[in-house]
């Protein structure tokens, strides 16, 4: 009795552990497709965040949207 019971949690513990493989996998699998996805058409997703954003803020996001690619560009040249 003793014995099915170690076995029990220990599959029930393989299969919990398996799952978050899984999970974690599939959240960096994700993660890599989204990031190439908005370098190869970046300039569609930006119409398409002008388009959501009012026209009074355009110019200011315009600044920002450049301030971002200047501080990201250094941060990854520093790396």
């Amino acid at each position: 009795m003793h014995s099915g019971y170690v076995a029990r949690i220990v599959a029930s513990n393989a299969i919990e552990f398996s799952t978050r493989v899984v999970v974690i996998f599939a959240y960096i699998l994700s993660s890599v497709f989204l990031a190439l996805y908005i370098m190869i058409d970046r300039d569609r997703l930006l119409g398409g965040l002008f388009s959501v954003v009012p026209k009074s803020y355009h110019v200011r996001l315009s600044r920002v949207i450049l301030n971002l690619e200047t501080i990201v560009g250094a941060y990854i040249a520093g790396r």
